[in-house]
């Protein structure tokens, strides 16, 4: 009796397994994820602040506040790329981990996360849109009021979007660590 169960003890013990290259790039792409989320806030913030000096006619303020955003957006996508890279290491991993249903739910967080960086992607090409409409609004051009607002309801959507996909991967993340004892 007491050689089965040791045996099953061993088997079960030697079941559960993630790679530490994984593990590491889970870490690594964890901070990088949180650097886009602070980033993608510190640019709603700043929005709002391009909005008000436009309203209070301090278009120098909203130029300049317009071109650190438009700096900033090279910043988001410099940090996709940085978190695809993790991504890519877990992904080259995923076989190692066990126990068999373990797999499934790694990718299904390396899904969540590639899919907020597809959704990043589109924010930042939505954001360069508006602040290229601001800027041209800014040198006196005509914009149309509707075409501003339409622009700001896309970057909304992928920021609820970005937001979502960070906590599914979060919450897919938290199953694989409850599966395999991590």
């Amino acid at each position: 009796m007491v050689a089965v169960y040791l045996l099953w003890f061993l088997v079960l013990a030697t079941d559960s397994h993630v790679p530490d290259q994984f593990l590491e790039a889970n870490r690594s792409g964890a901070i990088i994820a949180s650097q886009i989320v602070d980033l993608s806030a510190e640019s709603g913030r700043n929005l709002g602040r391009i909005n008000d000096f436009d309203r209070e006619g301090r278009q120098r303020e909203a130029i300049e506040l317009v071109r650190e955003e438009i700096r900033r957006t090279g910043e988001l996508q410099q940090k996709a790329y940085d978190l695809s890279l993790e991504l890519r290491k877990m992904a080259e991993v995923l076989s190692e981990v066990t126990p068999r249903a373990a797999p499934d739910t790694a990718l299904k967080a390396i899904n969540h996360e590639t899919t907020l960086i597809i959704r990043l992607l589109n924010y930042g090409r939505f954001l360069n849109e508006l602040l290229s409409i601001l800027q041209n609004k800014f040198d006196g051009g005509v914009v149309a009021p509707d075409r501003i607002g339409s622009v700001i309801g896309k970057i909304n959507d992928e920021v609820t979007a970005i937001n979502d996909l960070n906590k599914q991967y979060q919450d897919a993340i938290e199953k694989l660590k409850s599966m395999t004892a991590q």
